[in-house]
């Protein structure tokens, strides 16, 4: 009821106003008003479609991902991971070691990097370096490119784990409304939940039988398979 008796008020302000302008505002002071009125549109106009940034809206929701260290510990799981794999690499393995280093850039990794080991049989001096990584996802969007998780890199015979621990904050804004009549709307507003789950990561290494893994214990957690 008070909505409605707002907009009434306010449209019978605007025709009192149009009829009477003339008797409230002079010729000069009206066509002055006017053209300040204009230049606001246009500078309004011109921020809107070349100042500001660009803006990337991802419209469409994904599906929770399976969890990484679930299905690595399980195994019996892995088959679900296929479409999350990064990359892969084979690297070369000196006097039967493989090593898995972690370099940091500020804060120590809260969690570990769960690392699959599988023997095989080959001959060749080598070991085949798989990664893999799940997207992190707020209310069912992706929002992996502003969650910075440790980067996996190979160099010579080392598996590199590069994790950057700066802390970041972001602020989060919603649109609840379109039509502007909704601002006088009295509506029950609760608290204000967000569905975030961060992305992970996980390795699996196959190599030669015998082959000696040396590990970050404090980083890296191995699971022989």
């Amino acid at each position: 009821m008070s909505t409605i008796i707002l907009v009434l008020l306010v449209l019978t302000f605007i025709i009192w106003l149009r009829k009477n302008l003339h008797r409230v505002l002079r010729p000069q002071l009206r066509k002055g008003i006017i053209g300040i009125y204009i230049s606001v549109l246009f500078l309004m106009s011109l921020i809107f479609f070349v100042v500001q940034p660009d803006e990337i809206t991802s419209k469409e929701k994904i599906e929770q991902p399976p969890s990484l260290f679930e299905s690595m510990y399980e195994y019996k799981y892995m088959e679900s991971l296929e479409e999350y794999k990064v990359e892969s690499w084979e690297v070369p393995i000196e006097e039967n070691t493989l090593r898995l280093q972690a370099i940091y850039e500020g804060y120590r990794l809260e969690s570990f990097i769960p690392v699959i080991v599988t023997e095989v049989d080959r001959e060749d001096e080598v070991a085949q370096v798989t990664y893999y990584e799940t997207p992190s996802i707020l209310n069912g969007y992706d929002f992996s490119d502003h969650i910075q998780l440790p980067t996996i890199e190979v160099k010579d015979s080392e598996v590199v784990a590069r994790i950057t621990g700066e802390p970041v904050e972001y602020e989060f804004q919603s649109i609840r409304h379109d039509a502007i009549l909704q601002q006088f709307t009295e509506t029950d507003e609760g608290p204000t939940f967000l569905d975030f789950s961060i992305g992970e990561i996980g390795i699996v290494i196959e190599v030669p039988k015998e082959t000696a893994i040396i590990a970050d214990a404090t980083q890296f957690d191995l699971i022989r398979r």
